[in-house]
């Protein structure tokens, strides 16, 4: 990541025109956990498949806060729009790597569980819905007002509480060590659960720090 304020507001350009170039390392990332998992729990490998989970939500909080300090840095015009449709766009990524992952482990392995496939399905509609956000934000998009700016900095906080309280209640639960077919499908809620919530608590600094 650039460093310094030329380095910053170089990366805030970037954001508002390929943003691909922001989170292509974490689409690989993406790519690169679910084969693990996938390998992992072909293998019955659990501790394998745990680290695979965990080493992509890291990443993904990782590059979430790298990505909307950048913002911090360097205050510029049209950075709240930016913004937001950045971390659409990392939403949207770590749903579909949630999606993928689902589908890998429960239908291209022997392990079986019944709701499997919805989850996938439904991570993957959250991933199209986030990319959607991200394409009519743009400059001279549907989404590109600033009445919609400002819905979405509290849109932004309802989706990020209501993931921190889902994997609170989760943990709180005792799901994750239960020996259940729903073991893999736990660690993505989890992994996702985490990364959606540092996202958002990120995206509302950045929204705070940039006036509409």
């Amino acid at each position: 990541m650039p460093c310094g304020k030329s380095g910053a507001n170089a990366l805030v350009r970037v954001a508002g025109m390929t943003p691909t170039l922001l989170t292509g390392p974490l689409v690989t990332a993406a790519l690169a956990s679910a084969a693990l998992m996938w390998f992992g729990v072909s293998g019955q490998n659990y501790p394998g498949t745990v680290w695979s989970a965990a080493a992509f939500a890291a990443f993904a909080v990782i590059t979430s806060f790298l990505v909307n300090r950048s913002f911090w840095k360097a205050q510029r015009d049209g950075e709240p729009l930016a913004a937001i449709r950045t971390n659409a766009l990392l939403a949207a990524i770590i749903y579909a790597w949630g999606g993928l992952a689902m589908f890998v482990t429960y239908k291209l392995t022997d392990l079986y569980w019944q709701h499997g496939l919805q989850y996938a399905i439904g991570m993957a509609a959250f991933a199209a819905l986030f990319i959607w956000w991200h394409r009519e934000s743009r400059p001279g998009g549907r989404l590109a007002s600033a009445e919609w700016v400002s819905r979405s900095k509290i849109l932004n906080l309802v989706h990020g509480g209501a993931a921190a309280i889902a994997t609170v209640v989760f943990l709180a639960s005792g799901k994750l060590w239960a020996d259940r077919p729903d073991w893999a499908a736990n660690l993505v809620f989890l992994a996702g659960g985490v990364s959606i919530a540092a996202l958002c608590a990120f995206s509302a600094v950045t929204n705070a720090k940039l006036k509409a």
